[in-house]
């Protein structure tokens, strides 16, 4: 009897071939984008999962009480004694890690030297808090002393060959000195938020945050992400509550919030580590990954209630012969069954293929795992679940009738489960509209921020690190000879990094009662006029009227509605209620993007300070690029002694801001484009369901006098219908989740009706074209091939 019904099996498969290369195509294409879209969600949720303390870990935030009701705003950087006094003063609190960092350090061993871009600084109970794979060390890491230092095994065979070698040999830093290498772990990939490469203890980071040690005080500086592993059973809310109280004679009115590990890296924080993901947009992809499977399985099922004109006879007579409803659902489960193995089998060889290539495109490392039984489980219950979804309604459907019923042909001639079928094909619509809506609202957010007006000029402009001693020195006279090349429009300089991070100082600002987190940092003189940055009142920094002249602070807008005041009112005086070293109002510029376009801008303070400069920027002009860079290359040799000249542009440094979102929306839009292209696929499966069901209704028609345009017409107006349906239904909930994703950013387009009604008519135009081959097959069909059985 088994064997009986998998002969059937078969040679209905090879016999209708058109819809088992749809059905093998459909069910393989969502199964390939379900299993990587799982294995991509898997591994962007058990970020630091792995730690074997990991429910005990937490990052510190901070934030002033807003007394408007307003959600704070949460700060990941603490001062420096809070770990400390959190250590002390909370019994909870086992253990405490702060981070630091200095970057653009030249690093040498073994006569070989090289360029790094970030140093990390670490308190020694890093190693006791989280969990590390150690290679090769020679004391305990959590031991680590402040001549010494620890790496990763790329930086560890980059230097000296080997993990193993590498230990007791000494790294030179500059400007830090000789340090032993104790220990080296592995490379830390996709399983934490952290990335680091070179490890210094947090005593070594003076040169970094300022050699008079006055960051270790209080209300100085926040610059360092605090981590805090707290009892296993503790109330989160009763330490935040004793961490407040405990700042209180610190800080007044500051909120602690203890948030867990595992959110880190989902933070929309400023990241100090820079890996980052966006939780919203990763349960989209497991969303899109079962859709897309379910699309598959829709499309399976309308396939086969399609052919079950054809196969009604089949079952009739198998039923007048004696067979058993039971045993005709068996047979149409088989042959479900049969169809999944075959897509299963054919899925799990793609996935191989395909895995390296989602991986580079994805920034991911996943794979899948053939050594865990579980693998095997998993598709074997793929196999089975899949057949089973999938052909449940066709087997049930067609088994339900009896003989007679189906013989005398009322089976064929009603609208036995019209109802089903249509919520089906609304359901693929409301899938479809959705994808589409979501991909172009996306795809419009991202090119807004791609053309956003930034309140400075960036097109063009070279970004050129002044890591070197010497040429920090030799400022002027480095930017005079700049100045002088043809190539070359306007050259001026600035402290921080430009869209890259800047510790931020908590200061009180006149005419407001809390205490604000401000940048201050330096700039070159024409900073503001080079990047074409509107003076709103006072004056700029002219660097023909020497350092004495140009001794006054110049703000941004944002600092200055902070205080509330009067601009003019505050011009020559001081805008802070305290001596914080600063000089007095000369100006203030108009708001611009300094640092993020995923925040609002917030107050800052320049000071008139050319020999801090730590970046050049450079207007170049667009001919003949290779050689103004070589010519700029060999003025910077001129002056620089140790760093190699580096350049980097500076919309590329912008666009870099959001590559992590941009890279999640590709993502996102290329797994919409296949769900869209599923569900096509399963239309056109219903247009030749719906040409056979009617086709001696358009035979009658047509020789009662109908013509093609309104038999085609008529096929097509049903599933216009269903589509106006989906759309009713599935705006307002794409409406709710889209405002919601586009609030989490500082300057977002606005969520207008042309949105959504582009990828409507769209969808409405593909469908129409999907349907019009059969359409006009059917209408062009001869009347009396259709009825002269009748």
């Amino acid at each position: 009897m088994l064997s009986s019904f998998f002969r059937i099996a078969f040679r209905h498969l090879v016999k209708n071939k058109l819809y088992s290369i749809l059905n093998v195509f459909g069910l393989t294409v969502g199964l390939i984008c379900f299993v990587i879209l799982s294995l991509y969600v898997k591994e962007q949720f058990d970020r630091d999962a792995y730690h074997s303390h990991s429910n005990e870990i937490y990052r510190v935030l901070v934030a002033r009480d807003d007394t408007t009701g307003v959600e704070p705003k949460w700060e990941p950087y603490t001062q420096f004694p809070m770990a400390e006094l959190f250590k002390e003063g909370i019994p909870e609190v086992k253990n405490i890690v702060r981070f630091g960092q200095d970057t653009e350090l030249i690093i040498e061993a073994e006569q070989r030297k090289f360029k790094t871009q970030f140093v990390h600084f670490a308190d020694p109970s890093l190693f006791d808090v989280f969990d590390f794979s150690v290679i090769a060390a020679s004391k305990p890491l959590n031991q680590q002393s402040v001549s010494e230092i620890i790496l990763v095994k790329s930086e560890a065979e980059k230097f000296f060959d080997s993990a193993e070698t590498a230990i007791n040999q000494t790294i030179k830093l500059n400007g830090y000195g000789d340090f032993k290498v104790i220990g080296v772990i592995a490379d830390l990939g996709q399983e934490t938020h952290m990335d680091f490469k070179f490890i210094l203890p947090l005593a070594q980071s003076d040169k970094a945050y300022g050699d008079d040690r006055g960051y270790r005080n209080w209300n100085v500086m926040s610059a360092f992400p605090l981590y805090v592993q707290i009892d296993e059973n503790a109330e989160i809310a009763i330490i935040e509550a004793k961490a407040k109280a405990l700042l209180q004679s610190h800080l007044k009115n500051t909120s602690v919030r203890l948030e867990p590990v595992g959110d880190v890296y989902f933070s929309k924080l400023h990241p100090f580590f820079k890996k980052t993901g966006d939780r919203q947009f990763i349960r989209l992809y497991l969303l899109i990954g079962v859709l897309i499977l379910f699309i598959a399985c829709i499309n399976y099922t309308n396939l086969s209630t399609a052919r079950y004109l054809k196969r009604a006879k089949e079952v009739g007579i198998r039923k007048t012969v004696g067979g058993y409803r039971s045993q005709i659902i068996a047979q149409f489960f088989i042959e479900s069954i049969a169809l999944s193995s075959i897509a299963v089998i054919l899925s799990m060889c793609f996935i191989e293929i395909l895995l390296p290539l989602f991986n580079t495109f994805a920034g991911s490392s996943i794979k899948i795992d053939y050594q865990n039984p579980y693998t095997y489980l998993v598709v074997l219950s793929a196999i089975l679940g899949i057949g089973v979804f999938a052909g449940l309604y066709p087997a049930v459907f067609l088994s339900r009738f009896s003989a007679t019923q189906i013989l005398s042909g009322s089976v064929t001639k009603g609208k036995a489960g019209l109802l089903f079928r249509n919520i089906l094909v609304v359901v693929q619509f409301f899938i479809c509209i959705g994808l589409f809506i979501a991909t172009n609202v996306i795809f419009k957010q991202f090119n807004h921020l791609k053309g956003l007006d930034l309140g400075l000029d960036k097109d063009q402009v070279i970004m050129i690190p002044l890591n070197d001693e010497d040429i920090k020195k030799s400022y002027q006279a480095f930017k005079n000879e700049l100045s002088s090349n043809p190539s070359v429009e306007w050259v001026t300089g600035a402290g921080p990094k430009m869209f890259g991070g800047q510790a931020q100082f908590y200061l009180e600002i006149e005419g407001s009662d809390d205490v604000t987190p401000i940048s201050i940092f330096p700039v070159d003189a024409d900073f503001f006029q080079k990047f074409d940055i509107g003076l709103i009142e006072g004056k700029l920094f002219q660097s023909e009227l020497g350092k004495e002249a140009n001794n006054f602070l110049i703000v941004n807008e944002a600092l200055a509605k902070v205080g509330g005041w009067e601009i003019t009112d505050k011009m020559g005086k001081n805008v802070f209620k305290a001596d914080v070293g600063v000089p007095n109002l000369g100006g203030v510029v108009e708001d611009f993007v300094f640092f993020s376009v995923k925040d609002e801008v917030t107050p800052a303070a320049y000071l008139y300070k050319p020999n801090d400069n730590n970046l050049a920027y450079v207007k170049v002009k667009p001919e003949n690029m290779k050689a103004t860079i070589a010519s700029i290359q060999a003025s910077y040799e001129k002056f620089a002694n140790l760093y190699p000249f580096e350049y980097s542009f500076l919309d590329q440094e912008f666009a870099a801001q959001y590559a992590q979102e941009q890279r999640l929306a590709n993502i996102f839009t290329t797994f919409s484009g296949v769900a869209i292209l599923i569900a096509l696929l399963g239309l056109f499966g219903l247009t030749i369901f719906l040409a056979e069901q009617r086709l001696k209704e358009f035979s009658i028609r047509k020789v009662l006098g109908a013509s093609q345009i309104q038999l085609i017409w008529l096929m097509n107006s049903g599933i216009s219908r269903m589509l106006l349906i989906s759309t009713a239904l599935v705006i307002p909930l794409v409406y709710y989740f889209l405002d919601d994703w586009i609030n989490t950013f500082a300057f977002r387009i606005v969520l207008d009706w042309s949105l959504f009604v582009l990828p409507v008519v769209l969808v409405m135009l593909f469908a129409w074209l999907t349907t019009l081959y059969q359409s006009i097959h059917s209408a062009r069909i001869n009347p009396v091939d259709s009825l002269r059985n009748e």
